[in-house]
């Protein structure tokens, strides 16, 4: 939402001007930069569902039953995380364009999607398929939304974005199997105390992190050097 914000008024002006090449080039920023933190969150949320729920709720009524049974709702949610946050962008570049109509009639025609995906896994995959279909639904909206947009503004879609996706997958993909491996020899909800239970995720946590970016930086990732320069004290 913050980003979506931030490039409203510059999007705003490159459509006014009719600078086509402008536009698609602040949407493909936009969108690797979603990558770039979504997928981690993502792949993170869904490795460390369990002991993050355990270490935030499991005390008095919250039982271990609810803390299972609340991480398998954090997954399917977290499958939506990139999707939710595309859709911000690609309702703001509608935006930009002095359209409010289309972002509306999709979000109109995907609700109806989460309705009738509701109904239908609600029964076997109870709360979770609630969480799943709010998920399948926000692909969906994105999916069309992409699709609508490339029309209005050309492929933004292009080769730094598929890039950029590959480079998150592989650095994703190395800090989730990392997080995988310890976590089988590192228990959260079996150790004593809270604090204890918070410190070891807090480890972990950080620990992936830090191998996301070693192998995004192993990889030459633009969006880890715009970050790096950004951070960098100015002389």
């Amino acid at each position: 939402i913050s980003l979506s914000t931030v490039i409203l008024p510059t999007l705003s002006r490159a459509t006014a001007d009719r600078d086509a090449e402008k536009v698609r080039g602040l949407l493909s920023t936009a969108m690797r930069l979603l990558l770039f933190v979504t997928v981690p969150a993502t792949l993170g949320l869904i490795v460390l569902r369990v002991p993050i729920i355990h270490v935030l709720f499991e005390r008095g009524r919250f039982t271990r039953e609810d803390t299972f049974l609340t991480a398998s709702a954090l997954a399917y949610y977290a499958i939506g995380l990139l999707p939710f946050a595309a859709v911000n962008i690609q309702a703001t570049a509608f935006y930009a364009h002095r359209d409010t109509r289309t972002p509306v009639k999709v979000a109109a025609l995907t609700f109806f999607l989460h309705l009738g995906l509701n109904f239908l896994l609600r029964g076997p995959m109870k709360h979770s398929g609630i969480a799943l279909s709010t998920s399948i639904s926000a692909l969906a909206d994105s999916a069309l939304l992409a699709w609508m947009l490339r029309r209005r503004a050309g492929e933004y879609l292009d080769a730094p974005v598929v890039r950029s996706a590959w480079h998150t997958l592989v650095a994703g993909g190395a800090m989730g199997a990392a997080l995988l491996l310890v976590g089988r020899s590192v228990d959260v909800l079996a150790l004593h105390g809270i604090l204890a239970k918070a410190a070891v995720l807090s480890g972990l946590i950080a620990g992936g992190g830090a191998i996301y970016f070693a192998v995004l930086a192993a990889l030459g990732s633009e969006e880890l050097r715009l970050l790096v320069s950004v951070m960098r004290p100015a002389r």
